[in-house]
């Protein structure tokens, strides 16, 4: 972070490898690419090259040049054992079912509390009834209102920490069929936009733009204040920060307050 790196990603027809400061990182000749029927027809086409960054990170290129190969590049492999991405979050024991408290264990004390009052906050909630669920190697932390449709996600694990929310598409059937219980995002937007339009222009910066990294049937458009934005699955992603959670404790609670406003109305 924060200073220059020289990155070299060399794709070949039965090999691809990735060196950082002249240092092999990665090296595969099991890609998904080399077993396309399409890759002779594209290779000779061309390709579309492309960068992106986690939300709200900040890229800086110093030069970037692109060769391209008449013949099979010079790949040479270390064979050095290289390492190997994490499958477990590294707090939970290998073999043990993983709980809540040994997920965030690792975690600076600062976020782990953040969490810790977000799982409290989430749980008292009415009526919106959160069910936390937690992935098998411990990555990820799920709450789950599904009386509304409305899923809240953590990522504790490794090197990956972050934070998300959505209405969750329900995908057991053909894509066609693809569907929401519901879809509150732009009402609350507006419920936000009422008190604090900082905040709710703060929100709509959060939602996770679509990049067309493949064809997609789980695409959204939200609409704010004049604006629109393609959103891949339609979430609002965050950074393990302090003002990032509580931000979201106030947006969840917006939605909470919408269900309740909507509950009473029901039983009037």
């Amino acid at each position: 972070m924060n200073e220059f790196v020289d990155i070299y990603v060399i794709y070949g027809l039965t090999q691809m490898q990735i060196l950082v400061n002249g240092e092999e990182r990665f090296y595969s000749e099991k890609e998904k690419y080399m077993k396309s029927k399409l890759l002779k027809e594209l290779n000779s086409t061309g390709f579309t090259l492309r960068i992106s960054c986690t939300k709200r990170t900040n890229l800086l290129v110093k030069s970037l040049i692109i060769t391209e190969y008449d013949e099979v590049p010079a790949i040479i492999h270390s064979n050095a054992d290289l390492p190997k991405p994490l499958t477990s979050n590294e707090a939970v024991v290998v073999g043990q079912k993983p709980k809540f408290e040994s997920c965030i264990s690792l975690l600076p004390n600062e976020i782990r509390n953040e969490i810790i009052k977000m799982d409290s906050f989430l749980r008292s909630l009415s009526p919106l009834k959160f069910k936390r669920q937690i992935e098998k190697y411990g990555n990820k932390i799920t709450y789950l209102a599904s009386d509304y449709g409305f899923s809240y996600a953590l990522y504790p694990s490794n090197d990956v920490m972050h934070h998300s929310l959505s209405w969750y598409i329900i995908t057991n059937s053909k894509p066609e069929f693809w569907h929401r219980k519901a879809d509150m995002m732009e009402e609350t937007l507006k419920r936000l936009d009422e008190t604090s339009t900082e905040l709710a222009e703060r929100m709509f910066s959060n939602l996770t733009e679509c990049i067309a990294c493949r064809p997609c049937s789980v695409k959204t458009i939200y609409e704010f204040n004049g604006k629109k934005k393609l959103v891949c699955h339609g979430k609002m992603e965050f950074k393990m920060c302090v003002s990032d959670f509580k931000d979201v404790r106030t947006f969840i609670d917006t939605v909470n307050a919408i269900c309740r406003s909507a509950y009473k109305d029901c039983v009037y």
